[in-house]
C-alpha cells in the first residue's frame, strides 16, 4: 500500500494485486503485452532507454509506449474465451496502468534486453531538497542476479557504484563500470544482506539546484553499457 499512497494511486484490491506482482515478484508485464503487439511496437518499447534525455521527453515517450501496449492487451482480452486467459490479461493491463502512473513521478518500469534475456528494469530519478540526487537503477537477471546502481554527475564526471549479489557477475559489471569511467565502482554484496542495505557514501549537497537532465543521462549511460554486456 505504501507504493500506492506515496504516488497518489488509489489503494484498491486490483491496484494492490498489480503493484505487488509488479514490484514484489518483479513479474514483467511487457512480456505478456508483447504477445499482443506488432514488431515495431516491441522495438519501440525496448529502445525507450535510448531516448531518456530529460523528464518531459521520457514521460511523454513512456506514456505513448505504454498506452499502445495497454490497448493491445485490452483488445486481446476482449477476444479471449477462457477465464484464465482473460484474468491474466486483466492483471497485465492493470500492471501497465500502474507503471504509467509511477512514471509520472519519474519512477519507470522499463523492458530491456540485457544479454539474451528480456528483463524488467526499474529506473528512479531523484532530485528534490529532501533526498540525495541520484539516478537509481535496479533489475534481476539469471546471469547477473540482483543488480542495482546509484549514479550521479559531479562536474561532468559520472560517479557512483554498482552492486550485485552474484560473485560470478562482478567481472562482467566491472567491464560496464570501465565504460562509464573511473568514478563508478562495483561492489559485491551478500545475497542474505539486510533488506534495504545500501553502500555508505559521502552525502552530496542537495541544497543546490539539481539538473535532472544529468541524472537521466547517468541512467542512459549505464543502461547503454548494460546492453553491450
Amino acid at each position: 500500500a505504501k507504493e500506492l499512497t506515496q504516488n497518489s494511486i488509489p489503494v484498491t484490491a486490483a491496484n494492490l494485486e498489480a503493484v505487488l506482482s509488479l514490484k514484489g515478484k518483479r513479474k514483467n508485464p511487457f512480456e505478456k503485452a508483447f504477445e499482443s503487439s506488432e514488431k515495431e511496437e516491441i522495438e519501440e518499447a525496448l529502445s525507450f532507454t535510448d531516448h531518456m534525455e530529460d523528464s518531459d521527453t521520457a514521460k511523454e515517450s513512456y506514456s505513448e509506449i505504454v498506452t499502445k501496449l495497454s490497448d493491445n492487451v485490452f483488445n486481446r482480452a476482449m477476444n479471449e474465451n477462457t477465464f484464465i486467459d482473460v484474468r491474466e490479461l486483466q492483471l497485465t493491463h492493470m500492471q501497465l496502468t500502474i507503471s504509467s502512473k509511477l512514471a509520472s513521478v519519474e519512477n519507470y518500469e522499463v523492458p530491456m534486453e540485457i544479454g539474451n534475456e528480456n528483463t524488467l528494469v526499474n529506473v528512479k530519478i531523484i532530485h528534490n531538497s529532501k533526498e540525495e540526487p541520484n539516478a537509481l537503477v535496479s533489475f534481476y537477471s539469471q546471469d547477473l542476479g540482483n543488480v542495482s546502481a546509484r549514479l550521479s554527475f559531479d562536474n561532468e564526471k559520472l560517479t557512483g557504484y554498482i552492486t550485485c549479489d552474484l560473485k560470478e557477475a562482478v567481472s562482467k559489471l566491472e567491464k560496464v563500470a570501465d565504460k562509464l569511467g573511473e568514478g563508478v565502482k562495483v561492489v559485491s554484496v551478500n545475497r542474505n544482506a539486510t533488506p534495504g542495505y545500501r553502500i555508505q557514501s559521502p552525502m552530496k549537497d542537495n541544497e543546490k539546484e539539481i539538473d535532472s537532465k544529468q541524472l537521466y543521462r547517468a541512467a542512459m549511460n549505464f543502461l547503454a553499457a548494460m546492453k553491450g554486456i
